[in-house]
Parts: C-alpha cells; structure tokens; sequence
C-alpha cells in the first residue's frame, strides 16, 4: 500500500502545488492571448500609416502628372517663334481612314482621321503641338510608368510621344478615344484600363477647357505600375490603383473599395485588411489588401514563442519550489507519518531515516501517546466486534427497505413516462423536484438541468403558468384550467401535496393536451351551425319528420311552402298537410320503410300561392340499420308545371297553325304560280316578262319560307325527310369554317380541320342537314370552350363492309361529367326552339342533333372527361359521287405513295426535281403536284417559264390560304384537305377551264358614300354604282362629312377633290382626326391625273384614287378591295321584288322602317331582361331581311344566336354592333327617303 497517497494532508499538498501551476499557466496564457491582441491593433496601425505612406506617394504622383498637364496648357498658350518646315507635312502617310507621320529626330508622331488635307491652319496645328515635345520628353523622363503622352483635339488629330514606336495598335487605341477618360463629370479623370499587344494600359488625363474635348493623356504602363507598387508594398500584402467607376487598373483581382474612415469594426483585420483612400481631387485612387492569414501568423508565431518560454520558467520555479519543500517539510512529514502508522510493521527504510534535530521532541512525544491510547484500542477493537455485528443487521434490513424502494421508484418513473401528459413535481420554493419524460421533451430541456431550478430560470415563457401556481399556493386547493402553451391548447391540473403534519411541501401539475378535442370541437359546433344556417336559409324546403310523423325540424321554404309560419317541433305533421297529400305521404314512409329504399318522390298539389310541390323523401338509417328519421325536401314547381301546361297548349294550338297555314297559304300560291305561267304564254313584252319573273320569285321565296316552317315542325314530330344531293366535303368544311371562325377568334381559339388524305370529297348526301348539325356541335365546342382548339375532322372507318366516313368535333373545354351525359341528348333538357330556320343552324340542341344524325343514318356519340374536353362524333354511310378524271395525266413531285383519292387519275411519281423537269419535257402531263413546297432553288425552277408552260398548273401546299394563284400557273393550296382541294380545282378545270380562272371584282351590295358639289357629276358616279348593285347616298358637300359618317359608316367614300367651302383633302384630314374609330376608306376623285395631285391625295390620308371620268369596270375593281362585309347592306333588287316592283309603296315601306329602326334603338337603351332582347332582336332580324337591309338582319340574327346559346348578355358588343347597325340604316333611310 503507497501511504504516501493514503495521507491526506501531503495530497492536498500536492493538489494545491498542482492547482497553483495551473492557475499560474492560465494567467501566462491569458497575457499572452491579450499581447496577441495589441500587436495585432499595432499591425493594423502599422498597415493603416503604410497605406498612408502609398496614398501620399499616389499624391505625389498626381502632382507631377497634373504638372506636365499644366506644362502642357502654358506651352499652348505661349506663341510660336520657331521655324517650321512645310516639307513635313508632305511626307506623311495617307491610309484609307487615317493619316500618319513619324516626326523626324524622335520628336513625337502625329496621327489624324480622315483624309489630310494640307493648309495655312493645317501647317500652324502642327507647328503648336510639335512645341509641345520637350514638355512630353520631361513627362516621360521624370515618370517611368508612363509609356506614352498624348494630346488630343475634338477633330481627331493627336499628338503623340512613346518610349517605344514600333507597334502601332497603340496609336489606333488612343485615335478611337480608348484611352480618353470621361470628361463628363470631371475635367481631370482616368481612363478604364485596355489590352494593346499584350500590354495593359490605363490613361491620366486633364481637358483644356469646359467648352471642347481638347485634352491631354499620360498613358501609364499598367505592369510597370504594379511593379512600382509591388516593391514598396508590403511582403504577403497587394496594392492596386482604382478609378472612379471603381474599376480595378492593374489586374482582375477584387479589393473590398470601403473607405478607410468607415472601417469602424472592434477588429477591422477579420476576413483580411482592407484599406481604401477615396481623394475627390485625385482622378484615380488606392485600394490595399492583405489575407487575414498572412496579417495574423508572423504575430502568431511571436506569441507562440513567448507563451513557450514563459510556460518553461514557470514549470522550472514550481519544480525548484517543490523540491526544496520536499527535503525540509515534506519528506520528515512522510517518514513520522509512517512510523505512526505501522508501529511494529514500520519498513526498515523508515528507521534508517535520520530525524532531523527539530524533529526528534516531537517525535518522542507522539510515541508515548501513541503507545497509551493503544490500550483503548484493544478495548475499542471489543466494542466494535459488537457494534459490526448489530450493524450488518441493520445494513440488511436497510439494504432490503432500499431494494423496495427503488423498484417502487423505478415502478412509478416509469409509469409516468409512460404517461403523455405533462408531470412535474415542484418544492414549497417554486423549485422542480422531477417531472416525466413528456415534461422534459416540452421544454427541450434534460431532466438533470430542471431539477432544482425554478421555471423562469430554465425559460423566460409560460408566465401564466408560474402565475396559476402562486394563485394555488395562496389558496391551497387544487384547480384546473385549460392554458395555451407553445401555440397549444392544454388541460392543466394543478394540486397541492402535504407531509404527515399536514403541512405543505410542494405541488404537483398534470397538462393534457387537448388541441385536437378543441378543434374537433369547434369544427363539429361550425359544422352544426353551418348545417342549421344552409338548411334554415335554404331556398327549398326541409322537414326533419320522426318515424311516429312529428316534425322535429321545419325550415323557413317550408313553412312558406305550407302555410304553417306557427308550426313548432314536435307537431303533427299531418297538421302541414291535406288529408290526401298526407295520405300520399304516408304511404311513401311506407314504402321506404318496407322496401329500405333510400328515397322516393312524388308532387302534390296544394290550394294557395304554390300551387304544386315536388316531395324527394329519403330515410335515414343508423349504424345498426333501425330507421331514425324522415328527410323531407320541398321544391316549389308552380311555375314549371305551368310552364309545361302552357307550353303544351302552345305545342298543341302551333300544330293547328301549321296545318292551317300549309294549307291556306299553298293554295293561293300554287293559284299564283299556275296563273303566272299562263300570262307568260300571253305574248308579254321585256319588263312585263320581268315583272312576271320577280312576282314568280317572290312567290317561289314565301313558299320556300313556307317550306321551312313545316321542316322545322317536322323535325319536332320526327317526320323530317332527307334531301339526298351531290356535294362536296371541301365546301362543306370550309361553310363551317367560315361561321364558326369569327367566334372562335372572339376568344382566341384555333379552328383544325382535318381531312383524311384519303377521303374522297365528291359525295352523295343531304350537305344541309350535315352542316346544321357541325355547326351546331362547333358552336357548342366554342361556347364551352375559354382556350385551346376546336377541331373538326373526317376519317373513313368500315362497318359491315362499307365504307363510312366518321365526323368528328373535339374541343379542350370544360367537360362533361360523367353523371350528366346519359340524359345529355335527352329532349326535356335542352331546348329546340332554334329550328325555326331550316338551314341556318342556329339553337339546334343536342336532341335535335341525335334525331338528324339518326335521320342521315348514323348516331351521335360522345367520349368526354371532365375538365379535359369533349368530342362528339358520328359515322355516316355517304356514298361516293360519279366522277371520272381517267383521261387526266399527273404528276407526283414527292417522296412517298400518291393519295389513293386521285386513284382514278393516271398518276406518276418522281421524287427527283432533275427527272420531273426531265420527264415533263419528255411526256404530256396536264398537273405537277408538289407533295412539300418546295425549298427556293426548286421553287425557282418550277416557277420558270420553261417548266410553266409544260403544265396547266403546279400545286403546292399553302400554310396561310385555302387557294391562292402565285400566277397563272403556279397555284398554293391549303395543307388541311390538300388532295381534295387539288382535285376539285382540276375537275373544275376540265369541266369549265375559263369559268374555274374567273374571279371578277364585285362591290355588289357595298354601302358607298359619294360627295360632289357637281350633281351632273354626282349622279354619274352613283348610277354607276347602282348599276353594280351597291347602295348609294349622294351629298353635294363635305361640309357635315363628320357627323354624316359616324351616323352613315360607309364601306367607302369617293370624294371630290376640288369643292368649295370645304375640299376633299381638308374633309378627309378632318375625318382622320375626328373619326379614329371608323377607319374607313377615302377614294379621291379628281379631274387632274398628274402624280402631283395624286401623291398629294394619298399623302392626306386617301387610300385611293380614280381619274375622271370613271370607268365601270376600273370602278368596280378600285372598290372591291375595300368591302367590309361579305353581306350586301341594302339589296334594292331583293326589297323590290318583296314588293312586287313598285317603287312608291317601297319608297312607303322604307319610311316606315326608317320610323322602326329609330323605335328599335329606343328600345334597345332601355334595361330590359335577355329573352327580351332577345325577342327584338328577332323582330329585327325579320323586319329588316324581308326589306333586304341584309347587315342589319346579320346583327339581329348573331345577338338572337349569342343569347340562346348563352342564356344572357356575354358579349355588349353584339348589343353595341346591333345598335350601329340600326342608325345606320335609319341614318341611309333618312336620306334615301329624302331624296325621293
């Protein structure tokens, strides 16, 4: 056994000697640490004076260039008083944009742009600026960085002086301005820095004068610079020049540009030493850095050092400290110790110890006491034999008490654990005792830092929680409470606990969280009160009726329904009731209640105000299938019931009509007919046989309008027929394209046609019946549809072994859902009053599509998905027509297999551009057809005149046109139905060749206005537009051109040039400036056919212009390009024959629709419900058809279509463009009317 460790004094002794070592350590290494910290605040300011230094050095620098610039100035200034020789300026160098000349001696170069042109002020130029050498040679002499001065004019004429004049790309950087500074800010500035020949160069420079550019450089050396810099910065430190745009000169490298009176930070030399001088004065300015690294290690490794030595005196005065202690206290301590201990066991070391003479008495002393308490240690040694044995008694009870208790205690910590409620214990003071696993986890902290701390010690949160345990404590009771903690909700219990005294010892507190009961609980109360609220303020009624027929819950609908304002729960229900409704009722519970049917309906009619109710009675069931209650919902259906009564007597008394009517009306007309071509046998002369002809018409258009009456009521009762004719797939397409178009562009859809290439487009069918029916499923596709694609394709599938060719239209809207396709076609859902014209296809709903389809031999499908789209399609057995174009010869320019629709042409195929021109030499071929347009060069080829005259015509796809003529020969067609297309162009060319080239202009039914204050003139110009059937108002004056436009809105004006009190070119300015929104078309009439007078018109702003006097046909060809509308405004003709050809009653019926149309406007400005616009605009449409006022009757017909379609007003432009309409031919009749 060591004694000398079991002593403990001598171990504390060594542990304070440890101690004091280590506290003297720590004390060393603190000083070191706050040595290392002044001497880096020294270094910095070290640093901060060497920048100090540079910057001064940078201001010297300066100085001497701003000297040479000032030097520079004064030699300007001074006169010329030496010779100078002209043979210089001769012998210079003219380049193409510049002149050169080397100055002879080295006296400087002289460069110039342009061209050199020698003269007096020439010669004086040179004569200044070579004075200036000995001011450069200084310059260039007393700075080593600056290469080269310069001095540069505003004419681009510099004067330059370099060390170096080999290369001349400097001289071209300092020509093109590289290396001027901006002189826009400051009159003494520096350049940004420039590569030339692999040298970096950078430029001082200062302007003569505010008033010109005329400047002087000193263009620096960028590497010579850093060099300089290099060499008087300090080691593992960088200096570099900044201009004013903060533009590092010398290198890529980044400096941090904060000046140095803003670096205000406790240690400014973390991240590095950062050092910026900003002189306003200056044109450039220093910026110093240096790594945090390189700053901090020389520091470093002094410290280091020191700290060693300081650490090795240290250890080496403890050793010397310790060692003394050691042979005067410590050893003879050790040895007298171990002597009082072992007594007879003392090892032979101890007595070979020699006491010191000090020590000896005490020695002696202490071994006679020894020596008598050793005989009470015999008698102690009795006792505690004794003692021991009553002990280890005691021991293990204790120990078996201690077992119990820890596992109790164990028991019950980990039953708390396991609890997720929060448990603490706290002491009477507001300490913890302990708490469970689910407290600690609340507040993020371990169970060993909460236990004897008080809570605001461990958080400074749950103030109200501290607040709740003092209120405890002062009432001594327990108390609960529900607390937001940690943005939860929880149940806190909090107790007080007290020992056998019944005295307080501390408390105890449970939190529960109950957020999700909170919120559980709140949800079912919004819930509730949500459900009470939808089915009290319901607008259908709800009864909540129990199984023994008592109300439980009425809500307001259902007392309105029921009269029964007083009735309260609990009532009868049969006091809501008549006695037969009730007995209705009854049998329905009934029925649920024998068949466990979920709902059943039935109506019931009631006297009163609701005269008929619709009953949905449902029962609702529990989990264990034991019927609840009743759920009664009541719809008012008094209305619709006698909607549908009144409908089906208006159904019944418009059949009674039709038939009257096909009868009454057919009889006098087959009499009118019959009589007509008696009187025509009668030897008539011209105008009566005309006469005859327009009575003959007009009676053939009230039958035809007699025939589309009874198609409709036909199509209602299913007895429509089919008109079986040959027509063309091409042209069906393209109808529907042209009306479903303009809706499409309204919003922004895109119209897809597909054809199947190998569709043949001649068929056999009724084409009116299939385009009502397209028409009618593109117009719902653009009505359901906000963006995306409307498209409409044919493809041909089999069925049975015939060929059918599949219609199909797909739209990207919004869907149908699945629930509401079945009864989709279903009659009673979608109205079908839109058949009362034929063939127009407007309104016709989907059930009067399925009986189309099903009457043109097919069935209307449809495959959508909600929210993706639809596409309805149908297949038809459409016969092909008779067509043979064997005799015709073609040829394929194209890759790949001809389209089997031109099978029965004689078709060849050649890939190759050389062997088509080849084999078009060599044989006769009427067609080339182009599969691809062909790239330029081939285009090229094709479209010579060689090749040209070997066909009749060259197809080629077209990607903007249906059918578009490049010329005569060379024809582009439109990609979707390519074949098709081809292929009725060429049956339409070898039936009629000239008629299928006939496109003439036409300005047949365009509104024309004529202004001409000569009336000969005048009338000459209308009767000729009327001949070509275009409606005319004539004025002699454009005085009123403003106000008569914007009421008129002509197609197009031809205006006299020359008129008094106001000329067409006045007029039209006047008209451009006022009439913005009505950009309409300004021909020019004039007399004068020189180009003056003409470009004088258009520069007025006329589109055209016609030379006096006017031909019809160039007329007619100036002014087709201007129509507006393929719908004639006024068709005189059509009004005429509506009224058998007699002028006066026309002139009356036109008054009198002059007086309607300013009715209908009227009407229109008042508020009044859609159906109702509706109904005038179908008056409209009608009125104004049957006079031929044809743009007016469109406006009508478009809003009438817009507001069946969407049950309402989406679109105010149609009401805004119906409106326009009407003034303008009530504005047209006003004049017309007049006039006659």
């Amino acid at each position: 056994m060591d004694f000398e460790q079991e002593f403990v004094p001598l171990k504390k002794y060594r542990r304070a000697i440890a101690v004091t070592l280590s506290v003297a350590m720590l004390l060393a290494g603190i000083l070191c640490l706050h040595l290392y910290h002044i001497k880096l605040e020294r270094s910095y300011d070290d640093r901060v004076a060497h920048f100090q230094r540079l910057s001064g050095q940078l201001d010297r620098a300066m100085f001497a260039a701003d000297s040479v610039f000032q030097s520079v100035f004064v030699s300007l200034e001074q006169p010329l008083t030496y010779h100078f020789d002209p043979f210089i300026m001769a012998t210079l160098d003219q380049h193409a944009n510049y002149y050169y000349r080397k100055l002879p001696h080295g006296a400087g170069e002289i460069i110039g742009q342009g061209l050199f042109l020698q003269s007096t002020q020439a010669a004086r130029q040179w004569q200044q600026v070579m004075a200036l050498g000995p001011a450069f040679n200084t310059a260039l002499a007393l700075i080593r960085s600056v290469d080269a001065v310069a001095y540069i004019k505003d004419n681009g004429f510099a004067f330059v002086k370099r060390r170096e004049s080999n290369d001349s790309r400097l001289l071209t950087a300092i020509l093109d301005g590289k290396l001027s500074p901006d002189f826009t800010k400051k009159a003494y500035n520096s350049s940004s820095k420039i590569e030339v020949n692999g040298q970096t160069y950078f430029s001082i420079g200062q302007r003569r004068s505010s008033t010109s550019n005329e400047h002087v450089v000193l263009i620096y050396n960028a590497e010579k610079v850093e060099a300089w810099l290099n060499k008087v910065t300090l080691t593992d430190s960088e200096a570099t020049l900044i201009n004013k745009s903060h533009i590092n000169l010398l290198s890529e490298k980044e400096f941090n540009l904060e000046p140095l009176n803003e670096m205000t930070l406790l240690a400014p030399w973390v991240g590095g030493v950062h050092l910026f001088s900003q002189k306003e004065a200056r044109p450039i300015d220093l910026a110093f850095k240096q790594s945090e690294r390189a700053f901090r290690n020389p520091i470093l490794y002094e410290i280091v050092l020191e700290l060693l030595f300081l650490t090795g005196f240290i250890i080496a005065t403890f050793l010397a400290v310790t060692w003394l202690s050691g042979r005067i206290f410590i050893r003879p301590v050790s040895h007298f110790v171990r002597y009082l201990t072992l007594q007879e066991h003392t090892p032979k070391t101890t007595f070979d110890y020699v006491i010191p003479i000090d020590w000896q008495p005490w020695f002696a002393q202490i071994k006679r006491v020894v020596m008598q308490k050793q005989a009470l240690l015999e008698q102690l040694k009795q006792h505690n034999l004794v003692l021991d044995e009553q002990v280890q008694e005691q021991k293990k009870a204790l120990a078996r008490s201690l077992d119990v208790k820890e596992r109790q205690a164990s028991l019950l910590n980990t039953m708390l654990d396991n609890i997720p409620d929060l448990i603490y214990f706290k002491n009477i003071d507001g300490s913890f005792i302990g708490c469970n696993a689910a407290f600690e986890a609340f507040l993020h902290v371990k169970r060993e830092e909460i236990v004897g701390r008080e809570l605001h010690e461990i958080t400074d949160k749950f103030s109200e929680l501290t607040a709740l345990e003092q209120y405890m404590r002062l009432q001594q009771r327990s108390l609960t409470q529900t607390l937001v903690m940690d943005e939860k909700s929880y149940m806190l219990t909090l107790a007080p606990f007290y020992n056998e005294q019944h005295r307080l010892i501390g408390s105890f507190g449970v939190a529960r969280d109950v957020t999700e009961q909170q919120q559980t609980m709140k949800s079912l109360q919004t819930s509730e009160e949500n459900f009470k609220a939808a089915m009290e303020y319901a607008p259908n009624g709800v009864i909540l009726a129990s199984i023994d027929r008592r109300v439980l819950v009425l809500n307001k609908a259902a007392k309105r329904y029921l009269a029964a304002h007083t009735t309260a729960a609990g009532s009868q229900l049969s006091a809501l009731f008549s006695e037969e409704s009730y007995q209705s009722l009854v049998e329905t519970f009934d029925c649920l209640l024998k068949h466990e049917q979920k709902m059943a309906e039935l109506t019931l009619a009631q006297p009163g105000h609701y005269s008929w109710l619709q009953l949905s009675v449902s029962l609702v069931w529990d989990k264990q299938r034991q019927p609840k209650y009743f759920v009664i919902h009541l719809q008012n259906i008094t209305q619709l019931t006698r909607a549908k009564l009144d409908a089906e007597r208006a159904t019944l008394a418009k059949s009674r009509f039709i038939a009257n009517m096909s009868h009454e009306i057919r009889t006098p007309i087959n009499v009118v007919l019959g009589l007509i071509d008696i009187i025509k046998k009668q030897g008539l002369s011209d105008s009566q046989m005309a006469y005859m002809s327009q009575v003959t018409y007009a009676a053939q258009q009230l039958l035809n309008m007699l025939n589309s009456i009874l198609e409709f009521a036909k199509v209602e009762s299913n007895q429509d027929s089919l008109v079986m004719k040959d027509f063309n797939l091409i042209d069906l397409f393209d109808d529907c394209s042209r009306l479903i178009k303009p809706l499409c562009d309204q919003k922004s859809l895109v119209l897809v046609n597909q054809i199947d290439s190998s569709v043949s487009p001649k068929r056999l069918g009724d084409m009116n019946k299939l385009k009502l029916v397209l028409i009618n499923l593109l117009n719902n596709a653009v009505k359901y549809s906000e963006s995306g694609q409307i498209t409409l394709s044919v493809t041909p599938v089999k069925e049975q072994e015939e060929e059918h060719l599949c219609f199909s239209v797909s739209d990207t809207g919004v869907g149908i859902k699945a629930q509401n396709q079945e009864r989709l076609f279903d009659a009673f859902t979608q109205g079908d009053d839109s058949l009362s014209r034929k063939h127009e296809g407007i309104g016709l709903g989907l059930a009067i599509v399925k009986q189309e389809v099903a009457l043109l031999g097919g069935e209307i499908k449809l495959h959508s998905q909600y929210g993706q789209g639809s596409q309805f399609y149908f297949s038809l057995p459409l016969s092909k027509a008779e067509s043979n174009l064997g005799h015709v010869r073609v040829l394929w320019f194209g890759g790949s297999r001809p389209p089997i629709v031109l099978n029965d042409v004689h078709m060849e195929r050649e890939p190759d551009i050389a062997h088509v021109i080849t084999r078009l030499k060599e044989h006769d071929f009427d067609y080339l057809l182009c599969e691809v347009t062909p790239e330029p060069p081939i285009m090229d080829m094709l479209m010579s005149e060689e090749v040209m005259s070997l066909v009749q015509r060259i197809y080629m796809p077209d990607s903007s046109h249906s059918f578009i003529e490049h010329n005569e020969t060379v024809v582009g067609v439109l990609q979707d139905g390519y074949i098709q297309r081809i292929r009725n162009d060429i049956e339409a060319q070898q039936q009629n060749p000239e008629k299928a080239n006939d496109k003439l202009a036409t300005i047949e039914g365009m509104l024309c206005l004529v202004i001409d204050d000569n009336e000969l003139n005048l009338d000459i110009t209308a009767n000729l537009l009327q001949q070509q059937s275009a409606s005319v108002v004539k004025c002699n004056s454009a005085k009123d051109v403003v106000l008569l436009v914007r009421q008129l809105q002509p197609d197009v004006i031809l205006m006299d040039v020359h008129m008094p009190e106001l000329d067409g070119y006045t007029a039209t300015r006047l008209l451009r400036r006022e009439t913005p929104e009505l950009p309409v078309s300004i021909v020019a009439l004039t007399a004068n056919e020189q180009a003056q007078e003409i470009d004088q018109a258009l520069a007025h702003g006329m589109d055209n212009y016609l030379i006096k006097p006017v031909s019809r046909e160039l007329l007619t060809q100036v002014l087709a390009q201007y129509t507006k509308s393929p719908v004639s405004f006024f068709d005189r003709t059509f009004a005429l024959k509506q009224v058998m050809g007699k002028e006066a009653f026309l002139l009356t019926m036109l008054q009198k629709f002059a007086k309607l149309c300013i009715g209908y406007m009227q009407q229109l400005e008042e508020p009044q419900p859609a159906t109702d616009v509706a109904l005038l605009a179908h008056s409209i449409k009608g009125a104004a058809a049957g006079l031929g006022f044809n743009r007016l009757a469109e406006a009508a017909k478009l809003l009438e279509l817009h507001i069946k379609q969407t049950d309402g007003i989406k679109e105010q432009a149609l009401v805004t463009n119906l409106k326009q309409k009407l003034k303008q031919t009530e504005s047209y009749l006003a004049i017309e009317c007049q006039g006659d």
